[in-house]
């Protein structure tokens, strides 16, 4: 099913690099991801392929568990997501 750049966007930001549950994390990845996919850390490098998307995806969110990943605006006219994590309050 394709879906729009703004619904990939957000999908990634949620359903992947937001998701505490691995399965569900890998289905994510297995739905929107291309077998053949990089993704670009500025800091640490690249990554390709659903197994390391996955196994980075893991990693951040294991530094994040108690926080929630949300959107910020995008400047106009380009496929970019900002993010923010921040801890999740309680109840």
């Amino acid at each position: 099913m394709p879906y729009s750049i703004s619904t990939l966007l957000i999908r990634n930001l949620r359903d992947v690099f937001g998701e505490n549950d691995p399965a569900r994390r890998r289905a994510a990845i297995d739905e929107i991801y291309t077998e053949d996919c990089v993704f670009y850390d500025p800091n640490k490098g690249v990554y390709r392929g659903r197994d390391e998307i996955d196994r980075i995806a893991g990693a951040i969110k294991a530094t994040h568990l108690n926080s929630d990943i949300s959107q910020l605006p995008s400047p106009r006219n380009r496929a970019m997501a900002g993010w923010s994590a921040g801890i999740r309050p309680p109840g």
